[in-house]
């Protein structure tokens, strides 16, 4: 008894002293708590865990957006994706708890890394893992389905595929270098490249260039933005020397690597990368000197007429070049006609020349050509000199002369020599020869009287042997009658095209019933012939298109819906080149009208648009509306 009564009396004081320990606890947890908040690590911890369960959160909320919106899912069965998300999260808490409260948190943390590496290499593969060959197959199929005409796109795409692997890299490294662009990144970067990496040297298949010089850099004495160190200079002084350049060196030392003017810095490009496949070279204002190319001549220039007279021995550049396009302005035939002569030269693409009378070195070009697309735009060449070019070349399959100075570059003291005369039927003769290859054929003549020959009764003749012809464009005064009386003949269309063609763009003159009378109907009827058989005559053709020369647009009577109409009964589209513009204004001075400061407009507009839009557009009025914008 004694024994239970002291058990009682124990408890009954241990029950009588617990307040006083609860209220110490009590104390010391708020002091506890208290001592917490002062500690960094609490607050390091608890934004931890805030940013974790907010990417989580907000990663399951696009997946579920994805789903939905790029997927077209349904938002009952997406919901699942964040439910199953975030069970695993709370399956996985109570899971690791009691394995992480038994072997401790450290071997945990060791344990689940090493579990995910030993996963992810096992089951997953990368890119890194990939054969060599293949990736080297992947990335050839993604270059060939970019678009190279945009070269700031091409290299974007090119970069951020590099970010996806390190092999990806180091095998990209030669595409990023194929394409060199100056209106894209500074030149000297790549010079630098070179000089440091030598393997790079010759890796370029493509060069655009941009002459962005002005006349006021060549007076001033001015520092220009190109610039190479010392031992740079150096190493590509080297390069030069062992290219087998020796006429070339001394020029190309002093001026592309001191200097490093423009246009020299082109020739040095080219010096260094002889497997080049594209150039084409623009000026940034169609005045780069005070009279254009007309007295001279780029140093690159000099090098490619020496590749093509194979002057040097041991010189193999531009083998491979198979695609020229110089838009340059105003530059002389003489100095560019010789780069017909290069033997893998399959286009040749000449804006803003002139040349009177025949060539001098028509020696030179006897040799056949492998040219098989020529374009010459823009340009006041005289026909015998054209039809010397044509006559170097063996197989033609695309000809386009346009005949005409829209840049209004060609001034009085370029026209020393004379002018250059034009004739359709000098043309004709000379693209005798290539009627069974050719495909595409343009001969417009957009300028004045003062530039015809005395003959200018000359015409194209007969078109009808040339079989493969499929588009063609040409002005309706090249398919007039020989009569003297021009009142009692149209121009014959309808015996004089070619057979097969598909496309019919005719250019004519837009007259005034004040001016002329029959001048502003004779057009009309030439193409009424056309419309009464042209189902039998020319089972193949879909399209006619009628401009006018210079631009602006034909006006629409009842004698164009007649027209239109008979020629939508035989399967043809007719329509006329700007009929859905709201006022037949000129495109130049509908510019003009925008505002009363012009040059407000064109200085807003940097030379990189404007040479994009020109190689953007094909078609004669938009680019001589851009050219306008250049010469205004």
């Amino acid at each position: 008894m004694l024994a239970v009564g002291l058990k009682i009396d124990k408890g009954r004081t241990s029950q009588a002293a617990q307040p006083a320990a609860v209220v110490s606890i009590r104390k010391q947890g708020d002091k506890d708590v208290v001592a917490a908040l002062k500690s960094p690590p609490v607050y390091l911890l608890s934004m931890f865990y805030f940013f974790m369960l907010g990417t989580g959160i907000t990663a399951s909320g696009w997946v579920v957006e994805y789903l939905i919106e790029a997927r077209n899912g349904k938002l009952p069965k997406a919901g699942y994706i964040f439910a199953a998300l975030a069970g695993g999260i709370f399956l996985g808490r109570i899971v690791l708890a009691q394995s992480t409260y038994r072997y401790g948190e450290r071997r945990m943390t060791l344990a689940h890394p090493s579990g995910r590496k030993t996963r992810q290499s096992t089951f997953t593969k990368s890119l890194d893992d990939l054969p060599e060959e293949l990736m080297v197959i992947t990335l050839d199929a993604i270059v060939n389905s970019l678009n190279i005409s945009r070269p700031d796109e091409y290299y974007k795409a090119l970069h951020s595929l590099c970010l996806t692997s390190r092999r990806y890299h180091r095998l990209a490294k030669p595409y990023l270098y194929a394409c060199v662009d100056n209106r894209c990144f500074d030149p000297a970067t790549i010079l630098r490249a070179y000089s440091n990496q030598p393997d790079m040297r010759g890796s370029a298949k493509r060069i655009i260039w941009v002459d962005d010089a002005s006349f006021h850099d060549f007076l001033s004495k001015t520092k220009l933005r190109y610039e190479l160190r010392h031992p740079e200079r150096r190493e590509l002084c080297k390069a030069i020397g062992t290219m087998g350049l020796q006429h070339l060196e001394e020029r190309v030392v002093s001026h592309a690597i001191k200097y490093q003017s423009s246009d020299d810095l082109l020739t040095l490009f080219l010096i260094l990368n002889p497997d080049v496949e594209i150039l084409e070279v623009a000026d940034a204002n169609i005045r780069i000197r005070p009279h254009g190319y007309w007295n001279t001549s780029p140093l690159w220039t000099r090098m490619m007429r020496l590749a093509a007279l194979g002057s040097l021995e041991r010189m193999q550049h531009f083998r491979h070049l198979h695609r020229l396009i110089i838009r340059m302005g105003p530059i002389s035939l003489q100095s560019v006609v010789l780069f017909l002569n290069l033997p893998a030269l399959h286009e040749f693409v000449l804006a803003n020349a002139f040349h009177a009378g025949p060539l001098w070195m028509s020696v030179a070009l006897q040799s056949k050509s492998t040219v098989q697309r020529l374009s010459i735009e823009g340009s006041l060449i005289d026909t015998d000199a054209i039809s010397e070019c044509v006559n170097a070349i063996k197989c033609l399959t695309e000809f386009r002369f346009e005949f005409c100075d829209a840049d209004n570059a060609f001034d009085e003291q370029i026209m020393d020599d004379g002018y250059p005369e034009f004739s359709y039927k000098a043309l004709s003769t000379a693209l005798a020869p290539h009627k069974r290859t050719l495909q595409t054929l343009r001969i417009v003549n957009l300028e004045n009287h003062r530039y015809l020959d005395d003959g200018s009764d000359d015409t194209l003749g007969s078109l009808r042997d040339m079989t493969n012809v499929r588009e063609i464009k040409v002005s309706l005064r090249g398919f007039r009658a020989e009569s003297e009386e021009r009142l009692q003949d149209h121009a014959n269309l309808h015996d004089n095209l070619p057979p097969n063609i598909n496309y019919l763009r005719v250019y004519v003159e837009k007259c005034t019933i004040e001016d002329d009378p029959y001048e502003s109907q004779w057009w009309k009827v030439s193409l009424r012939n056309l419309a009464q058989d042209c189902r039998a005559s020319y089972p193949h053709l879909k399209t006619i298109v009628v401009s006018d020369k210079p631009i602006g647009v034909l006006p629409i009577d009842e004698d164009v819906r007649k027209l239109r109409a008979q020629f939508k009964e035989q399967g043809v589209s007719f329509s006329i080149k700007g009929e859905h513009r709201v006022t037949p204004i000129p495109a130049v001075q509908e510019w003009k009208k925008l505002t009363a400061d012009r040059d407000v407009i064109l200085n807003g507009m940097s030379w990189k648009s404007k040479l994009h839009a020109i190689h953007l557009y094909d078609d004669y009025e938009n680019e001589c509306l851009l050219r306008n914008w250049r010469g205004l």
